[in-house]
């Protein structure tokens, strides 16, 4: 087997590189193997040294959206690590052997030495940035894909109980409407004039839980023992229109069973009533969603816009509102002269929705979001604040750097941040946050009007 000085010297990355050095490269390096679907390197791993490819072929992945993607495959003549080397910080990707393969391990100390040679220098800026262009990109098409899925079963969950109210009052509205006609025509042979649904002398009271279930059961006992039937069922809804037993008394003839198809009467109208209103309220929640949805995604409008800021942030709290649930109360304080400003609509939309999702994230689900809005000389100012514990001090100064991120494998892959900057930066804006022990707040500057370079675009965020 050719030695490493032998193989590094046939690759272009090293072949003219000082022999002094190449040397000392040689003698720190190691020569690995790995098999077919042997891990050489994972992510969110620490940076231990850069490997050279002699032979085979290996693919090179990242996690994001719950889901492994592709970024790349190389092979012979190759390097890999360089970037989280470079940056100092745990393995961006993992990477997998197809084939066979043969590596050289060149340690970190050593990469650095490399780094004294300015033809190394230049080829592994080269490198780097033309991965960092093509990982960047794949990543981000796929964070979008994997944000409208989070939206969407976001959506879903919050259409569901909306939708459930809608197909119950349904299906028993038209079980209702069946009895009512039934009790209704058995009543018009005998001539009773039907009473009116709210009771000239109603009983509204404030009780507890506890007592609303006895006044219902009482009630429901009560009109059973008439022999009106479902008195249980019917009895709530009598209830809340102001129907106790002492005003039920005075309805309908002395005949019994023609004073319980009265009361029934009674009792279905109002539970009728009832039903519809639930009905009309899931209807009207899901329309909501759904204006909600349009309006975030500005959907049949051009790329630039006119944007009430107000409402921007408030849909995206509409579609983050079961992640809202888990214990994170909401405050919002809004300058009620805000002025609407020019801005690419839907991108903005993705700034509320990262800021918001990473405060909920920073406060585990539970604690005070704080959203404010206000003119701010020309401009307007939005925060977003939360109370978790705090960005540390060793990592402040990368969040917004690619591909940097707190979270585990997986669950993050460092853009939301700076997405969140970079379209802030294209409204000729200004992403920052102050950070302490009680929380952090970011704060987007946003002009009243767009760049003139910004408007010549077509409103898709660049890379990096």
């Amino acid at each position: 087997m050719n030695t490493i000085f032998e193989q590094l010297k046939k690759l272009p990355y090293f072949a003219d590189l000082p022999e002094r050095l190449l040397l000392r490269v040689c003698i720190a390096s190691e020569q690995l193997h790995a098999a077919p679907g042997e891990v050489i390197i994972e992510e969110g791993s620490k940076s231990d040294g850069l490997y050279v490819v002699t032979e085979g072929e290996l693919e090179v992945t990242k996690v994001s959206g719950g889901r492994s993607i592709s970024l790349a495959r190389v092979g012979a003549g190759e390097v890999l690590g360089e970037i989280s080397l470079l940056d100092d910080v745990p393995r961006i990707a993992t990477v997998t052997a197809i084939t066979d393969v043969e590596c050289i391990k060149v340690p970190s100390d050593t990469f650095i030495e490399l780094l004294d040679d300015p033809k190394m220098v230049l080829r592994m800026l080269r490198t780097v940035t033309s991965r960092l262009r093509e990982t960047e990109g794949l990543v981000r098409s796929e964070e979008r894909m994997a944000g409208l899925g989070r939206m969407a079963a976001g959506l879903m969950h919050e259409l569901n109980n909306p939708m459930a109210a809608i197909r119950h009052g349904t299906n028993s509205g038209r079980a209702i409407i069946e009895d009512l006609g039934d009790t209704a025509r058995r009543l018009s042979t005998k001539g009773v004039v039907l009473p009116e649904e709210t009771p000239s002398d109603p009983v509204h009271e404030e009780m507890s839980a506890l007592a609303r279930a006895d006044a219902e059961d009482s009630l429901g006992e009560w009109l059973s023992g008439l022999g009106v039937a479902d008195g249980w069922e019917l009895a709530p809804a009598l209830i809340d229109a102001g129907w106790r037993e002492a005003n039920l008394e005075q309805l309908g003839p002395d005949e019994p069973e023609t004073r319980a198809d009265v009361l029934r009467w009674l009792g279905l109208r109002l539970l009728g009533i009832q039903v519809s209103s639930e009905v009309k309220i899931g209807a009207d929640r899901v329309s909501e969603l759904i204006q909600a949805v349009k309006e975030f995604s500005y959907l049949d409008q051009g790329s630039i816009q006119t944007v009430d800021l107000r409402a921007s942030i408030d849909n995206s709290l509409v579609l983050l509102k079961h992640r809202l649930k888990t214990g994170v109360k909401v405050i919002k304080e809004y300058d009620p002269d805000l002025p609407e400003i020019e801005a690419f609509g839907a991108e903005l939309s993705q700034v509320w929705i990262n800021l918001i999702d990473n405060a909920i994230y920073a406060m585990h689900g539970e604690g005070v979001l704080t959203i404010t809005a206000k003119q701010d000389g020309e401009g307007v100012l939005v925060t977003i604040g939360d109370t978790g514990s705090g960005i540390p001090d060793d990592v402040a100064s990368r969040v917004f750097d690619p591909f940097f991120t707190t979270k585990e494998p997986g669950q993050g892959t460092g853009l939301g941040l700076a997405t969140v900057h970079s379209i802030v930066a294209r409204h000729g804006g200004k992403l920052d946050f102050v950070t302490g022990s009680d929380g952090t707040t970011f704060r987007a500057r946003l002009l009243p009007k767009l760049p003139s370079a910004a408007q010549g675009s077509d409103g898709a965020p660049e890379p990096g």
